[in-house]
């Protein structure tokens, strides 16, 4: 089944070890360096930039909003995170990569003591079905049509929606993934693949670089465990 690559959802989060409690006292210089770090490749408004106190730890964070909406920087106590939604292209992609890598860059500056406790990359990839006859969930239905135990029939219900979810994982690396593949709700022509990876801080693969690599080839790998293959573009 050929497919044309809709859009990708990613969120990346660097979990510390300990709290980041200096944060209660560092917050203006964190968002300072997140601003520095940032603003010459990609710049950012003063109304994008927030630094926010509480009553509580967890409320402690510093957050720089970029592209209109579609990519957050965050620092709390806890995390390093960024959120990037509707990246459409290998450009798309590439710049959210250096965003992370500038995020990761602040917080090295503002909290030099923060250890990784682990590291997370969830994608959420919207393909669309090139395919006029076959919805996606048809595609699901025929490609589990073999090991289906759940029918409509046996619950008097008119139709079923599958699903397909696998964990997988590599012990000598310590990395885990889970997957998930469904058919969206929105628009019957797009397949949905939801995969979210761990990567531990003793595990092998501890650079960004390899992580967002892997993730890479999981989906690459997923796309065509599938059956599926990007249609040729004119």
């Amino acid at each position: 089944m050929r497919f044309a690559a809709w859009s990708i959802d990613v969120t990346y989060e660097a979990v510390f070890a300990t709290p980041a409690f200096d944060l209660a006292s560092r917050n203006v210089s964190a968002l300072r360096a997140l601003y520095e770090a940032i603003s010459p490749r990609f710049p950012i408004s003063m109304q994008n930039l927030q630094a926010s106190g509480g009553t509580s730890v967890a409320d402690l964070r510093v957050r720089a909003t970029l592209f209109n909406g579609h990519g957050v920087l965050e620092i709390s106590a806890e995390r390093l995170s960024a959120v990037f939604t509707q990246l459409r292209s290998r450009s798309d992609t590439e710049i959210a990569k250096d965003c992370v890598r500038l995020a990761q860059a602040a917080l090295r500056t503002a909290l030099p003591d923060t250890r990784n406790r682990e590291e997370n990359i969830n994608c959420v990839a919207y393909l669309e079905l090139v395919n006029d006859s076959q919805s996606a969930n048809d595609y699901l239905d025929n490609l589990m049509s073999k090991q289906k135990i759940i029918r409509p029939g046996s619950f008097n219900a008119s139709d079923v929606h599958y699903g397909l979810s696998a964990e997988i994982r590599d012990s000598a690396a310590g990395w885990k993934t889970s997957l998930r593949v469904d058919a969206a709700r929105f628009d019957p022509r797009i397949l949905i693949i939801n995969c979210h990876t761990t990567y531990p801080a003793e595990g092998t693969l501890r650079s960004f670089e390899d992580q967002a690599g892997h993730v890479e080839k999981i989906l690459e790998t997923a796309t065509r465990e599938l059956g599926l293959e990007m249609a040729k573009t004119s």
